[in-house]
């Protein structure tokens, strides 16, 4: 893992949040690499955690940045899991936030949509 963070999520802030977009901040342990960020609209930030880990109260967000544009939920990774991430042949599903990464556009657009 090259950056990440973890992020504890109350579900009804995020169901009744209302910003048009939340931002993440991802670091790394040693403070050597530039952090980036995760850009997501919290209604897809909601959809993805409750198809990865089911409806809930709360959510820990364990956002890891594994190669240059491989963005992930880590939370609740087996060990098996891990190896067939390593080894490239895992199904990431709703676990891929890969789309989310230094997603700037889309606060551009936003901007634009107000001025």
């Amino acid at each position: 893992m090259s950056v990440g963070g973890w992020f504890s999520l109350n579900q009804k802030k995020i169901k009744d949040s209302s910003a048009d977009y939340w931002v993440f901040i991802l670091v790394s342990h040693d403070k050597k690499t530039k952090p980036v960020h995760l850009v997501i609209k919290p209604q897809d930030l909601l959809y993805k955690l409750e198809k990865t880990h089911g409806k809930s109260n709360h959510y820990n967000f364990y956002a890891w940045v594994k190669y240059p544009n491989l963005v992930l939920d880590g939370r609740g990774l087996s060990k098996n899991d891990k190896q067939s991430l390593l080894a490239g042949d895992f199904d990431l599903k709703h676990r891929d936030y890969s789309e989310s990464l230094e997603q700037w556009s889309s606060l551009d657009e936003l901007q634009r949509n107000i001025i």
